[in-house]
């Protein structure tokens, strides 16, 4: 436990993710059956692209642990990234079933959404997400993307705005925000949220 508690550090406080997967894995050494370090590696690996290992563990986890809304949300997740859009959602539905007020299950169907392009139905999932965690930048960072969409610029960028101020080290709402911009033709604000997004270059979730 302690060591999946150093990891925890490591990748949401310091942003060390060499440190987080090192953390992670010492844990699951000394106790195979750790499914919250297992579901935790699994999720810092699917940030850094690593798509089959973070599969097997998950899977893994949910063998341990089939209960844990988390470890489905984090199935769903991965099963996007590679396109399998039904077995995601059911996933992240059953998320639900387990805890209904659990906010990344809404998350997960408003990405699924947003990539079906049914932009309306998105942003109202999001909200429900953003409803229950309100502090989670991701969260605000798809609103960025929902509202941009519809071509709503002021909100969006009050949206990656505010994912900024929830995690100052996430990186992702200055790439969006620098993207925008860019299509506005302001080039001066998209390169001051470049160079942001290179600052935050050290504290982004490496393949280290």
């Amino acid at each position: 436990e302690g060591y999946e508690k150093l990891g925890f550090y490591d990748r949401i406080v310091t942003g060390d993710s060499k440190k987080a997967r090192e953390a992670f894995e010492r844990s699951i050494q000394l106790d195979g059956f750790n499914d919250e370090a297992i579901a935790k590696l699994a999720d810092l690996l699917r940030e850094q692209g690593y798509i089959a290992e973070a599969l097997k563990l998950i899977e893994r986890a949910l063998t341990i642990a089939p209960w844990n809304a988390m470890h489905h949300y984090t199935y769903g997740r991965l099963l996007v990234d590679i396109n399998r859009i039904d077995e995601g959602r059911d996933q992240f539905r059953k998320s639900l079933e387990l805890d209904p007020s659990f906010s990344r299950a809404y998350l997960g169907e408003g990405i699924v959404l947003l990539k079906e392009g049914k932009t309306g139905e998105a942003l109202k999932e999001l909200s429900k997400a953003n409803l229950f965690e309100p502090n989670l930048s991701e969260i605000h960072s798809f609103l960025g993307i929902g509202y941009y969409q519809k071509q709503e610029v002021k909100a969006a960028l009050e949206e990656l705005k505010k994912a900024e101020e929830c995690d100052p080290l996430d990186s992702t709402p200055h790439q969006l925000a620098s993207a925008i911009y860019n299509d506005l033709y302001m080039p001066v604000e998209s390169m001051g949220e470049a160079k942001k997004v290179l600052e935050l270059l050290p504290y982004r979730k490496a393949s280290g």
